[in-house]
């Protein structure tokens, strides 16, 4: 519950949120575990004698995780008016999470149960600095909740929350009759205690807490109706990122963090009924893993699409996705597992609204 509060501050305009929650979520997961099975099959496709899938007898009862999280959270945010087109906006919340966790694992039986505390913090400024130009400022900190949020397994409970701090600035500006828009934005962000992949020839699931991970960049989007009927839209980013005070992994890029990422739009009227988008999209270079020993190459996909509205209610689309089919990976697993993106692919839809 929460309550909106007008009031007056040092003789100003401000605006005030409190709040509080209380939740409570109880989780039960389920499945069969078979030690020994032998999934191995020597011909795919004639597995011979090996049996069905029906003479498994699954078992759910055999591994059985119950855990149940009581969360109290209490916030407060206040935007407050200096004048000259200037405000403040603020905030705060804090919570406390209680996790009980119930495993079973065949006849193993463990439990356990932890208490964390979260804070998080926002102090932000605005300044509308003429009618189609603002400035924009803001720094938070907080910390964030690392464990699987349903069923957490005992042995984790002695992770850490993940704490962060970041800062951001930035400019915005927006036609008066709405035919264009910006904004430009740098940050720079830290991460501490961040739970990472780090696999190992005989632990390739493992997962440990880095000491800091840190990113620094600029973010760019804007949208201008060039013409009557066309219209360019458009946004990037450009990334810095790096763990420091770390053993193994200092000084290396974390892993599915493209150095570039950009989108471009454009979009014409060809009639009141026909509208033909054009939209390509560029990855950059990402590390498959976090010991960038490999990486995933760069790539830029081509979409086309159209669109004829029959009337108010009827639309039908037609799209091609990759049009170039263009042979791309996405991302990877264990570090030399890539997934390959999707090739040319044509869609049609029709949709209704009434």
């Amino acid at each position: 519950t929460d309550a909106l509060i007008d009031h007056r501050l040092f003789g100003r305009d401000a605006r005030s949120v409190l709040g509080a929650q209380l939740s409570r979520d109880d989780f039960r997961s389920g499945r069969s575990s078979r030690p020994g099975f032998n999934r191995q099959i020597d011909d795919p496709r004639n597995p011979g004698q090996l049996g069905s899938v029906r003479d498994i007898d699954f078992d759910r009862s055999e591994n059985i995780r119950r855990s149940e999280r009581d969360t109290l959270a209490l916030f407060a945010e206040n935007q407050f008016d200096l004048g000259a087109g200037i405000s403040i906006v603020s905030g705060l919340r804090g919570e406390r999470i209680r996790v009980k966790v119930d495993n079973t694992v065949g006849d193993e039986r463990r439990q356990g149960s932890e208490t964390f505390t979260t804070q998080d913090a926002r102090l932000g400024l605005v300044w509308e600095a003429t009618r189609i130009l603002s400035v924009f400022a803001q720094a938070t900190s907080g910390s964030q909740f690392q464990l699987n949020p349903n069923i957490p397994a005992v042995d984790d409970l002695d992770t850490a929350l993940q704490r962060s701090t970041g800062f951001e600035g930035g400019l915005r500006g927006r036609a008066i009759d709405g035919t264009w828009q910006f904004q430009v934005t740098a940050f720079d962000i830290e991460k501490r205690k961040r739970l990472v992949s780090d696999p190992t020839p005989e632990n390739p699931d493992r997962r440990r807490q880095v000491g800091r991970q840190t990113s620094q960049g600029i973010e760019l989007s804007g949208y201008w109706e060039l013409l009557e009927r066309l219209t360019l839209e458009g946004n990037a980013s450009f990334l810095s990122a790096e763990f420091r005070n770390d053993p193994a992994v200092g000084g290396n890029t974390p892993s599915g963090v493209p150095k570039q990422l950009g989108n471009a739009w454009a979009t014409v009227d060809v009639s009141p009924r026909i509208r033909a988008r054009a939209h390509v999209q560029y990855v950059g270079e990402q590390q498959a893993a976090n010991d960038n020993a490999l990486q995933i190459p760069s790539y830029t996909l081509l979409n086309l699409s159209g669109s004829y509205d029959f009337d108010h209610n009827w639309t039908v689309t037609g799209r091609v996705r990759n049009v170039t089919d263009e042979q791309y990976f996405t991302s990877a697993w264990f570090g030399n597992q890539f997934f390959q993106g999707d090739g040319r692919a044509f869609e049609v839809q029709l949709s209704a609204s009434f």
